[in-house]
């Protein structure tokens, strides 16, 4: 049976200035303990509301759990940006309720969702931020998800930055029965992860060991105890922790945590990707009129197959998928890189490649060879600049061969409603 406890207890900062503890963390299992989920969210410092996401989303993820039709058969990388794009619409809705900026509901966020399958324990490890998320196997092996801290100790990813998405790792696994897990804030990783071994400390097994023949309430109880009289010594931060255990009494949980603990998951690596020419400026005029005229063509355009309601026009497909794929030439800076030109080299250049666009959208053009290659040179550009700039990456070599443009899917391209495919092709060929 899975059994989880979970504490957060305000740190020594907040409590001299005022402030409210802005950790939360919760545990949950189904009636049946064949299932188990704990969540932790340490909310962002400078946001006034944090603690509110935090909480939120900690009492919500159950939910999307069960909401998940297949939730154990999608991949991890789906699986990752699906709940990235719940979270943030949960949070959009709380903002909307309470009139505020979103921003001040951001927090860090990990998860372990687990269920008993047969002799084994299949889990999802949800990490995006700081914070120590682990996998203690019954015959000691350990797994660790360190904290995901950017350039500077104090820089993290929160629910609400843009680069959530790409930043929310996801590790799908089994493990033996009878095995735990942890989570904790980075106040409570101050005290049991032993960052220069990248280690777990003693500790952490120990309090797993109270799970063995003590409920939830009780176990909860002696961690908030621990965090206050231990763990917020060691740091003026928040501290919270959530634990999980597959309780067996054939085969209690009893390991003891030895130096070095084996497998690290890897931190997720930053893609650096300048701003698109979407995202800046777009000849709009041009594009409105070629749409406009494709409304009269009457031969020729497979409009002329068969009436579909919300059929979107080839000019607008072609300009869009081009302004996507094309960096803007403006000056960048930040992400740990720098890119583009002076305000007055970017302006020349960016009406050089709305002059491409302008003679993109053109129906003329559809099949215009020296139109389209012109197109396509700009797209192989900005791409092996993408490619430079990402060089460093770990996986370069798979992830940004210059040689080797990467794929396009349009998930929204059925039933004959746009032609994004077809122009895609064109543009990709």
């Amino acid at each position: 049976m899975l059994i989880g406890a979970s504490t957060h207890v305000i740190g020594t900062s907040h409590a001299a200035s005022g402030k409210p503890c802005q950790d939360h963390a919760s545990c949950w299992s189904s009636i049946d303990k064949d299932t188990g989920i704990i969540t932790l969210c340490d909310g962002a410092g400078s946001c006034r509301l944090s603690q509110v996401g935090a909480q939120a989303l900690c009492e919500w993820m159950p939910q999307w759990v069960e909401s998940v039709g297949g939730f154990w058969e999608i991949s991890e990388t789906e699986l990752g940006h699906s709940l990235v794009t719940a979270i943030q619409l949960k949070l959009g809705e709380i903002s909307d309720n309470l009139a505020i900026d979103v921003k001040q509901l951001s927090s860090t966020f990990l998860s372990v969702v687990a269920r008993i399958s047969g002799d084994l324990i299949e889990y999802r490890l949800f990490h995006l931020g700081d914070g120590v998320g682990a996998c203690v196997a019954i015959d000691g092996e350990v797994k660790i998800s360190e904290p995901d801290n950017g350039e500077f100790t104090n820089e993290t990813t929160f629910t609400t930055s843009r680069s959530a998405s790409k930043q929310m790792r996801v590790q799908a696994a089994f493990v033996q029965r009878g095995s735990g897990f942890a989570l904790m804030s980075d106040g409570t990783a101050a005290s049991l992860f032993l960052k220069s071994k990248r280690a777990l400390a003693p500790a952490v097994a120990e309090m797993l060991v109270w799970l063995n023949d003590n409920d939830s309430a009780i176990v909860s109880e002696a961690l908030e105890a621990n965090s206050v009289q231990f763990f917020s010594k060691k740091t003026d931060d928040d501290c919270s922790i959530a634990l999980l255990l597959d309780r067996n009494p054939q085969s209690p949980f009893s390991v003891s945590l030895d130096h070095p603990q084996p497998e690290i998951f890897p931190v997720s690596i930053p893609i650096k990707s300048p701003r698109k020419l979407i995202e800046v400026a777009l000849p709009l005029d041009a594009i409105n009129e070629a749409c406009g005229r494709e409304k009269s063509i009457r031969f020729g355009h497979p409009s002329t197959l068969h009436l579909w309601w919300a059929r979107r026009p080839l000019a607008a497909a072609r300009a869009v998928i081009f302004a996507q794929l094309v960096n803007d030439p403006g000056y960048q800076q930040g992400g740990g890189f720098k890119y583009g030109k002076n305000k007055k080299e970017a302006a020349i250049e960016r009406k050089r490649l709305f002059k491409i666009i302008e003679d993109l959208v053109l129906w003329e053009n559809t099949t215009n060879e020296e139109v389209l290659e012109r197109a396509r040179t700009e797209i192989r550009r900005s791409w092996r600049e993408v490619c430079e700039l990402n060089k460093d990456h770990p996986q370069a070599a798979v992830l940004f061969d210059p040689n080797k443009l990467p794929a396009m899917h349009d998930p929204f391209a059925g039933g004959g409603q746009t032609h994004w495919p077809r122009a895609a092709g064109k543009l990709f060929t």
